[in-house]
């Protein structure tokens, strides 16, 4: 599924007239996927950059281990969410 978001960056106290405040605009591609083994599960998991989340944790911001979730990734959640209602 390819989708775009537009936000406006929270620069300058997050006043959203601020002068160096600027739209931002998203572009991404989601896709359905397996791990297709054991491996590759714990290839994924050593690494510490990446991080399962459930979509319980993204909506209310963080990470059951207190790591913060960006608010876009709820924004997008939730954009998904009504698209599929």
């Amino acid at each position: 599924m390819k989708c775009h978001l537009g936000t406006f960056p929270r620069i300058g106290g997050g006043k959203k007239g601020h002068p160096f405040a600027r739209p931002t605009s998203y572009e991404f591609a989601l896709y359905e996927v397996a791990l297709s083994s054991e491996s590759a599960l714990a290839k994924v998991a050593a690494n510490p950059d990446n991080c399962w989340v459930t979509e319980a944790e993204i909506l209310s911001g963080w990470c059951n281990d207190g790591t913060r979730v960006s608010p876009i990734m709820m924004r997008i959640v939730m954009r998904l969410s009504n698209e599929r209602a």
